[in-house]
């Protein structure tokens, strides 16, 4: 088996001989330079290893994908210069640009192997990603050789990866983290670090980056919250609140976090579920200025996204009032960890409607006893979506799923959507969203994101609630 050295970088090391970075007036910063914040020094700069916020952050600058999210949302190449699929939607012929390490030696398709390989016998809950590739679990399991894992490099510019099932999201998939090379402590991303200290982490411009024309910024520097202020950067970001610098604009990045009203489908008929949904959506729109809404089952997140279906009353019989509709008391369970006040709002909103609902907060392990019982009426349950298609959220509700609700159509939908040619899966998608609302297991309710502030002059950042594009700079642009 190839053995591979993963270097971590630790400020505990390397801050033993800090070289502090002193105060810098505005007029001086340099053009192309850009401050970023960060709450704590880093201990992992390795894409499969950091876990904070902030290392996702820096790790999003220093390594790259075989694709990524453009700032319109659409899938692009980036390590990949072009792919193709088989008739059967299981193998990826994925053709590589013929790209260079940070040193300027070769990146080669068996170092994407070789680092995929790597993760599946050495990484944790991390693998299982990997999953999805042929015989990965099998392998990370020692029940197979390397050799029979569906990845398979014919040369040094081509990677051949077979799944175990057609997957729409595979795509999107490989922007992943674990799904990015690893060298050494070698990068491959449009920055390298320069230097780190006591301050922060500072990065210049890779020399060696496929598209180095393109990175109009020079030197990003994640300097500590304590230490920003007192630099008083010109051009900056600066995550969570005390960003209101002068003329700083506030901004909202999608966490990838969606929550939902889930209907026991059991217990309650589609009609039921028809006139809870309608009155929860119009609570929705009250409440619009306080919270941020989700208009459909599908969040912003997801690639590809047409838009989302409104249900007004096309939908078919509906109750003129919660008496006709005689609903007993509405048992509504939710984890402890995600208490909102919204909670209380709905609660209050459907007695005036003449529907008692009891809210019963649940430890993790007794909400998921609960939900596994059937023993809900209604279940507030937040999902944590990682960029990719609309079919992972849709999927959500497919035969099968804890909330005992089953819709043909829909199901059909989704397995077509398996086995569509890329150009028709957003429209089946969509149709399969279509089915959702005209017949709701759920109400998608709230959307979770969270501030940031940007220098005025500062165009195109695009953020995104996952480690691989956390913090993407490849499109921004420092405004003279």
């Amino acid at each position: 088996m190839l053995k591979r050295v993963y270097y971590i970088i630790t400020l505990a090391v390397i801050c033993l001989c800090a070289i502090f970075l002193p105060k810098i007036p505005v007029k001086t910063q340099a053009k192309g330079e850009l401050y970023i914040n960060i709450e704590n020094k880093p201990i992992y700069l390795s894409p499969v290893l950091a876990k904070t916020q902030d290392e996702k952050k820096i790790i999003s600058c220093l390594y790259e994908g075989l694709f990524k999210i453009n700032i319109d949302g659409k899938t692009i190449g980036s390590q990949a210069k072009s792919y193709s699929v088989s008739d059967d939607f299981l193998t990826y012929k994925i053709n590589l640009r013929g790209t260079t390490w940070s040193d300027g030696s070769d990146l080669t398709s068996y170092d994407f192997q070789s680092s995929w390989l790597y993760a599946l016998t050495n990484l944790g809950k991390e693998k299982e990603e990997l999953f999805i590739i042929k015989n990965a679990k099998e392998y990370s399991e020692g029940l197979v050789n390397k050799e029979d894992v569906g990845i398979l490099c014919p040369d040094s510019l081509t990677i051949i990866v077979t799944l175990n099932e057609p997957d729409p999201s595979f795509i999107e998939k490989l922007s992943r983290p674990v799904f990015m090379p690893q060298k050494g402590n070698l990068t491959n991303g449009p920055y390298v670090i320069k230097n780190i200290t006591s301050d922060g982490v500072f990065l210049e411009k890779n020399p060696y980056y496929w598209d180095k024309s393109s990175i109009s910024i020079y030197s990003l520097n994640f300097v500590l919250s304590g230490k920003f202020k007192e630099i008083n950067p010109q051009t900056f970001i600066f995550d969570g609140e005390g960003g209101e610098f002068d003329g700083a604009q506030k901004r909202y990045y999608d966490t990838g976090e969606v929550s939902y009203v889930i209907f026991n489908s059991q217990k309650l008929n589609k009609e039921k579920r028809l006139y809870l949904q309608n009155k929860i959506q119009n609570l929705k729109e009250i409440l619009a200025d306080e919270f941020f809404i989700q208009n459909g089952f599908v969040n912003d997140l997801a690639t590809g996204k047409k838009a989302f279906y409104r249900i007004e009353h096309e939908a078919g019989f509906e109750y003129e009032s919660a008496k006709e509709a005689q609903f007993n008391p509405l048992n509504l369970i939710y984890e402890k960890d995600n208490e909102t006040p919204f909670l209380n709002i709905l609660k209050t909103h459907f007695e005036k409607e003449g529907i008692l609902i009891n809210l019963t907060p649940l430890t993790q392990k007794e909400f998921a006893q609960r939900e596994e019982a059937g023993d809900f009426d209604l279940a507030y349950k937040v999902f944590a979506f990682s960029v990719g298609t609309p079919y992972e959220q849709l999927a959500v509700f497919k035969s099968g799923n804890p909330y005992q609700y089953k819709n043909k159509n829909f199901d059909t939908l989704l397995n077509q959507a398996l086995h569509s040619k890329r150009e028709d899966l957003f429209d089946i998608l969509y149709d399969a969203e279509v089915e959702l609302v005209k017949n709701p297991p759920a109400v998608a309710v709230l959307n979770f994101k969270k501030p940031y502030y940007t220098s005025p002059d500062l165009k195109n950042v695009l953020r995104l609630g996952y480690g691989a594009q956390n913090l993407d700079l490849y499109f921004a642009k420092i405004k003279n």
